[in-house]
């Protein structure tokens, strides 16, 4: 109980600052911390999406777990992988901004 309560407390802690360093990127002036920052948010809410899914899911049975669960967490988190290898903002990411 009291690891599960710390880790809690220790992943909070980590959304926090994380999301303060997505909001002082967000202020910067400079366009590609701004896009590396979207990236990041965007690729964040996928994946806290896709971490509390199952808890939702459970609700669900049968067949329509395996597809809701595949759809929602295993895509969602491909998605928010891929966003943030693009956070290294290559020249054909950068092109397209």
């Amino acid at each position: 109980m009291l690891a599960s309560a710390l880790f809690l407390i220790a992943g909070g802690i980590f959304l926090a600052s994380f999301l303060f360093f997505i909001i002082q990127a967000l202020r910067s002036s400079d366009r590609s911390i701004q896009l590396k920052a979207k990236l990041l948010l965007i690729a964040s809410i996928l994946l806290i999406t896709s971490i509390s899914s199952p808890f939702i899911l459970v609700l669900l049975q049968g067949i329509i777990f395996w597809i809701v669960t595949f759809i929602s967490i295993h895509t969602m988190r491909i998605i928010g992988f891929f966003l943030y290898i693009r956070f290294t903002l290559p020249e054909s990411v950068k092109n397209l901004f």
